[in-house]
């Protein structure tokens, strides 16, 4: 498989390999998992919220975070401060939890 283009935040291209993209897909994945709770009564909303979840794993991968469980912490904690929502557990640390 090739390389794909992402449009990242700020329209800055990210060039990904196929291995780099699954890096980034589980971040968002277990980011998701862990803060999804926040948004399941507004589909609409939820969808805001992936789409900004997203961008913050783009953005973090920008900066040079390529450990999946980092990403999903720098993810995690920016839409937390964003959306004004309690941190998770460990999230002011680096070391997120799985604990709600």
């Amino acid at each position: 498989m090739g390389r794909r283009v992402i449009m990242a935040p700020h329209d800055t291209n990210l060039v990904l390999a196929p291995h780099q993209l699954t890096v980034i897909y589980r971040a968002f994945d277990a980011a998701w998992e862990e803060i999804a709770a926040h948004y399941d009564t507004d589909a609409c909303c939820a969808e805001a919220a992936r789409l900004h979840l997203a961008n913050m794993v783009l953005m973090a991968y920008r900066d040079g975070v390529t450990d999946p469980a980092a990403l999903k912490t720098a993810a995690v904690r920016g839409l937390s401060l964003w959306h004004d929502l309690p941190l998770p557990i460990g999230a002011s640390t680096g070391q997120a939890s799985n604990e709600r």
